[in-house]
Formats: C-alpha cells, structure tokens, sequence
C-alpha cells in the first residue's frame, strides 16, 4: 500500500522522504501540459518543469505550487511565441 509520505534512510543516513501526493500532481501536470517534462522535487517540495519546445533552448522553472509553476510555462510559451514571431 502507497502512503502519501514514507521516510527512508538513505546514503550516509540521510533520511529520503517520499510523497505521493506531490508526484501525484506532477503527473497530472505532465499529461495536461504536453512539450513540457514536469517533476516532483521531494527533497526541494517544488515543482521542477523543463520546456521541449521546438526552436527554443530549454527552459526550467520551478514553483512550490502546481498552480503557479502553470502560470510561469504559460509565460515561458508566450514569449517563445513573441520571440519566433519577431523577424
């Protein structure tokens, strides 16, 4: 049975710590927002998202909520529109 939290001792006794939850999310992030590669970063509680958009360098951002880390792709794509648009 999947808990949404579980801790392990990793390397060096550090504890690993595994949500569910937040990977949950980063999945549905990832079906809905096709051209973009989404994350969970359990160690960081951030959502990590790195762009595959065509003619453009690959972009990161991140954000602590799923709902923000949307809103900054949208801008991401909005400039590469701009930017692909301008002669």
């Amino acid at each position: 049975m999947l808990t949404s939290t579980a801790s392990v001792t990793g390397p060096g006794g550090y504890a690993l710590r595994f949500d569910a939850e937040l990977y949950q999310v980063a999945d549905a992030l990832q079906h809905d927002n096709p051209g973009w590669l989404i994350m969970g970063a359990t160690w960081r509680r951030k959502f990590c998202a790195f762009s595959g958009l065509v003619h453009t360098t690959c972009v990161i951002v991140e954000s602590t909520t799923a709902e923000r880390l949307v809103v900054l792709m949208r801008q991401v794509e909005a400039e590469a529109r701009t930017t692909l648009a301008s002669p």
